[in-house]
């Protein structure tokens, strides 16, 4: 878990952070690489033995009061007898000395199967529930994979497809399950378990909303456990299976042309199939002895540690469904195009809850296990017009598989959206996670089909083409590693400040406050959380008590069993994969600043702008993008007038523009300048030379970026080199003249999407181009390619030969950087931009 606060001293006060200009919060990685203990090591503690407050229900930490009768809790200050239940081993030092939880930040809990299992369910008496589980049961699950392919596409598109699901088996362990769907105007299931790979057919219809939509239910075609095969045993059909994939038109031909795109339909249909992997998985049973056998290794209380044998039952693990998308969504339910509004429709949509959402998909979301049961997204509902209609300015660029182009500006039905945002609750009660991966130099759609990733736990990635899309790479890497399910994260804080409100993809739970739910977690995402004082005196009067927040991560890990059997793909290598149910509770405190000064000097310029981002999306998403640009740049204006006021009072004619006395703070004009160019608040003139789809893509893509590389996504990193094995400046600003002034022959441009070696045109012919793969430069590529969320695409380009503008286009702080950048955004170079900043910091300061 890793935390990084805007703020790395509190402010004393709302005065003193009203003064400051800086926003207040904090941005999490929950699920971030945890040093001490690698996800596969044995957990001893259990966190039913970890004492907790019986105040504020926070757990015991290291920054906890010890005293000779209780212990009094560091976040709320209420004294606790160690008589209570479990808090007797915390009287004596020297036990208290070899605790985990009292010695680290970070610790990592292992939570009992029984309590997980007792958690689940809701209904009926708590006694005869708890007698009717095992003491010493242990929860096993197979992980479930299902790749959704849309047909009505061209050959390039099918064949990055199929190296990227290709690539997917080898990342899957074999006990996995892998299921593959394709579909256009009808629904292909793939049975993979025969001598022969067969698909069923199952015709979409274009039925109302509410009914279903396919003709006959997909289970009924095929059972849900004849598409779903393990991936050990079946690999080999698998890649038959796919390799069979061919594009089709509306009638079931081989095409190269496009066709009808039921995808909508498509995600109900196959939502309700997969509402049946609960029954189909035999969760809540226990394994037969045979089966029970096959797992190998010991657990923690089996004979061998002289306890009793463990027993096995299946738990539920939800699924992953991958969707390829070659276009937009054009037959069905859940189309993108110019729709004409049913008369009767006005009025704003109603928005269902998960569990409403699943119910209406014709879905069971009582599944065990599954805690995703919430209201809504943290980010609003998209807003809705008067009259039920939304102007989407798509740039003159044609929208779904018809064969006359739309104009520029084009009437997408608001139900569109909601219906995306309805099938992603649905699918989150379900425990499903959907990652959507859109292939395509025309018009998705991506703004109305985004919530389908992001509330569900998904991910969405974007490639204007098939064409060195990187998706093989994108695919495997969200395969290979680990992730988290069924992820709850609670934030608890001293009584002085509280959680305001919180950004990324989080479900807010309906019923318990500052508890927020999501369906998966990868070790890269991560979510911001912003504060506020609970009242004005704030830290005043507790100069004792330090500033404590208390962050509890609970999820659900898939583990193989210890040791493994000598051979996982041989018929007696075990067919279940260990259910982990685990807490991880960081426990902080944080030092008090007592003036501006003080908190200009402890900030951290990366926290910031994470924070800044997701208020401005917010806004963008609630006010429009012309007022998210407002918000921004007033929000620096007030930043630059209150850092001169607080250390330069008096002085106007001479205003620090670029925070010489805080070095700190230096990166923020620019990273504000950048990111109102960015297509993220791309204005009406500007907005037109970029995709459509861009700006939906890059607010969810830096939405689950760290903040250090959200830095280098917004303001890309230029470093120069004297040759392939000489690196000579480490850091250009983005201009013409950095690159005059360094005369240089290579730069690297970083801008996290992609890596750009440029050799200009003046570098010496006896340098080799591209540099050679045992190269220093080479090995620097390599290792900024590694452990990203997503593989940045490599550019070689050497100046006079090759073409350019992917170099010239990121030199944006000259007016002849970009064709697309300051003469469009009306903010003219960077610094004509401080300039016109100054003068209304110097307005602002003369109204005081």
């Amino acid at each position: 878990m890793a935390l990084s606060f805007s703020l790395r001293k509190f402010p004393v006060s709302g005065e003193i952070k009203g003064q400051c200009g800086l926003p207040f919060g904090c941005v999490v990685q929950p699920f971030a690489q945890f040093d001490k203990l690698p996800l596969d090591t044995p957990l001893r503690s259990n966190l039913d033995s970890v004492a907790r407050c019986s105040e504020c229900y926070a757990y015991i930490n290291k920054y906890c009061l010890f005293e000779r009768g209780g212990w009094v809790c560091s976040l709320c200050g209420n004294y606790n007898d160690y008589h209570r239940l479990f808090h007797n081993k915390y009287v004596r030092e020297s036990t208290r000395s070899k605790l985990p939880e009292l010695q680290d930040s970070i610790v990592e809990i292992k939570c009992s199967a029984k309590g997980m299992l007792l958690e689940a369910e809701e209904a009926g008496d708590p006694e005869e529930k708890a007698a009717a589980i095992p003491d010493n049961v242990e929860l096993v699950g197979r992980p479930v994979y299902v790749a959704v392919v849309d047909l009505a596409c061209g050959e390039e598109f099918l064949e990055l497809v199929k190296s990227s699901l290709l690539a997917a088996l080898e990342a899957l362990p074999p006990v996995a399950l892998f299921g593959i769907i394709s579909f256009c105007d009808k629904i292909g299931l793939h049975d993979v378990q025969g001598k022969v790979p067969i698909v069923k057919y199952v015709p979409l219809v274009s039925a109302a909303e509410g009914q279903s939509p396919t003709r006959l239910e997909l289970k009924d075609a095929l059972a849900l456990e004849d598409l779903l095969a393990p991936v050990g045993q079946f690999k080999d059909s698998m890649y038959a299976a796919l390799e069979a994939l061919e594009p089709m038109n509306a009638d079931g031909a081989a095409a190269g042309g496009r066709g009808k795109r039921g995808f909508g339909g498509t995600i109900q249909a196959v939502l309700r199939y997969l509402s049946g992997l609960a029954a189909m998985e035999r969760v809540g049973q226990l394994l037969d002895p045979e089966e029970a056998a096959s797992l190998a290794g010991p657990t923690q209380g089996s004979a061998e540690n002289g306890g009793p044998e463990p027993s096995f039952m299946i738990g539920y693990t939800g699924a992953r469904v991958m969707c390829f998308l070659a276009g937009a969504p054009n037959h069905g339910p859940g189309r993108v195009e110019r729709a004409s509004i049913p008369s009767g429709s006005h009025g704003r949509p109603r928005k269902l809850s998960a569990s409403d959402a699943a119910t209406a998909l014709g879905c069971d979301p009582s599944f065990p296990y599954n805690p995703a049961t919430a209201s809504s997204p943290s980010r609003p509902p998209p807003s809705q017009p008067a009259e039920d209609q939304v102007a989407v300015d798509l740039g003159g660029m044609s929208i779904g598989g018809g064969s006359e182009p739309h104009p520029a500006d084009v009437v997408v039905d608001p139900r569109c959206a909601l219906f995306y945002a309805d099938a992603a609750a649905a699918a989150a009660a379900l425990g499903i996670a959907v990652d959507l991966y859109a292939i395509s130099n025309e018009v998705i759609g991506l703004e109305c089909l985004e919530p389908l990733a992001s509330s569900s736990g998904g991910q969405l990635c974007w490639y204007p083409g098939p064409e060195g899309a990187a998706l093989p790479q994108d695919v495997y890497r969200r395969l290979a590693t680990h992730q988290a399910r069924s992820c709850r994260l609670r934030l608890r804080t001293s009584p002085e400040f509280k959680v305001q409100r919180g950004f990324g993809h989080l479900v807010e739970d309906q019923q318990y406050e500052n508890l927020y739910h999501v369906v998966s977690c990868g070790a890269h995402d991560c979510v911001a959380f912003d504060f506020e004082f609970a009242s004005s005196a704030g830290f005043l009067d507790h100069d004792d008590c330090p500033p404590t927040l208390q962050l509890a991560f609970q999820y659900t890990a898939l583990l193989p069993h210890k040791p493994p059997a000598a051979d996982q793909d041989s018929p007696q290598a075990p067919k279940w994969l260990r259910m982990e149910r685990r807490m991880r509770i960081h426990t902080v405190q944080v030092a008090v600043a007592r003036g501006p000064k003080d908190l200009y000097a402890y900030a951290d310029t990366d926290a910031v702008l994470s924070l800044l981002m997701h208020k401005v999306v917010r806004a963008s998403q609630e006010d429009g993008v012309e007022e998210a640009r407002l918000l921004l740049q007033d929000w620096l204006v007030v930043l630059l007038a209150h850092y001169n006021a607080n250390l330069y009072p008096g002085r106007i004619d001479e205003a620090d523009m670029v925070f010489e006395a805080c070095p700190a703070l230096q990166p923020l004009p620019r990273l504000v300048y950048v990111m109102l160019q960015s297509p993220l608040l791309a204005n009406d003139q500007s907005r037109r030379q970029h995709h459509p789809d861009l700006r939906c893509f890059l607010q969810n893509l830096w939405a689950l970026l760290p903040p250090a590389d959200l830095a280098r996504a917004v303001y890309p990193v230029l470093s120069s080199w004297s040759s392939p094995e000489q690196p000579a400046y480490p850091k250009h600003s983005l201009s013409r003249a950095a690159l005059l002034a360094a005369s240089e022959p290579i730069f690297l441009l970083d801008s996290f999407t992609s890596l750009i070696v440029y050799y200009t045109e003046d570098c010496p012919a006896d340098i080799p181009c591209p540099p050679s793969q045992s190269s220093k430069l080479r090995q620097t590529i390599n290792h900024l390619r590694q452990n990203r969320i997503v593989a940045p695409q490599v550019k070689v380009i050497r100046a006079g030969v090759d073409d350019a503008s992917p170099f010239t286009d990121h030199l944006i702080e000259e007016a002849d950087a970009q064709t697309s950048g300051p003469a469009e955004s009306g903010l003219g170079t960077f610094v004509q931009f401080l300039d016109n900043v100054e003068k209304e910091v110097k307005s602002f300061l003369q109204s005081r």
